[in-house]
């Protein structure tokens, strides 16, 4: 096709494609929708070093990669606060998680999730240190309620299930058996302070649903 006057004006320079994209470092840039950055540009993305401010009022202010939050950054919206790490635009890495004034989480994330091991501090006053997958507690981990109580053991799908023990402080007794999906299967009950001859009187117990105090406790009268 020759050229001609016409058809060169109908194509853009790379120098004018070059300049009309964003590079470097740009004052706030207002979007159609009502967001709003402020930060570095790489190849008309945001990359480097930004503040995003969405119109729902969530902000974001760290590290960028091709256009996503990637690397080290703090996210706030309502009473939810994030400052950690990122990749590809989601929470991955380490970080610190407060959804309110109560409720925090501490530790490791995954594509968005709390993954790992981690320390949740629950509105209510519970505490679980231990292992997560994906957003719910898995594997090995510690749970201390708010009451004094306290749960030791394996998890699965957020509920307790393997073996663990359970101490119950109001009589001051330990239940140490297995679980499954979160009811008392098989175990035994003891004195958790033992006698001063050393011993410990055990009860056997089976087939105990949670909640357990009372009726763990059903199971030494018997």
């Amino acid at each position: 096709m020759p050229l001609t006057r016409n058809n060169f004006l109908r194509r853009p320079s790379k120098v004018k494609e070059r300049r009309s994209q964003r590079h470097g470092v740009r004052n706030a840039i207002y979007s159609v929708n009502g967001d709003k950055y402020k930060g570095e540009w790489k190849d008309d993305k945001r990359h480097g070093m930004g503040q995003q401010v969405w119109k729902s009022g969530a902000t974001y202010i760290g590290d960028w990669k091709c256009g996503k939050p990637d690397g080290y950054g703090t996210y706030t919206k309502g009473e939810q606060l994030y400052i950690g790490e990122w990749k590809d635009g989601k929470k991955h890495g380490h970080g610190k998680c407060a959804y309110n004034e109560l409720a925090f989480y501490h530790g490791e994330w995954k594509e968005g999730h709390r993954n790992g091991w981690g320390e949740m501090h629950y509105e209510n006053g519970d505490v679980y240190v231990g292992d997560w997958l994906m957003d719910k507690r898995n594997g090995e981990g510690i749970i201390r309620y708010v009451g004094g109580d306290w749960y030791e053991g394996e998890w699965k799908s957020d509920v307790k299930h393997g073996e663990g023990k359970l101490y119950f402080a109001e009589k001051d007794q330990l239940y140490y058996g297995t679980w499954f999906n979160g009811e008392a299967r098989r175990g035994t009950l003891s004195d958790y302070d033992k006698d001063e001859d050393g011993s410990s009187t055990f009860y056997f117990c089976e087939n105990v649903p949670l909640p357990l105090s009372k009726k763990v406790f059903s199971c030494s009268e018997s």
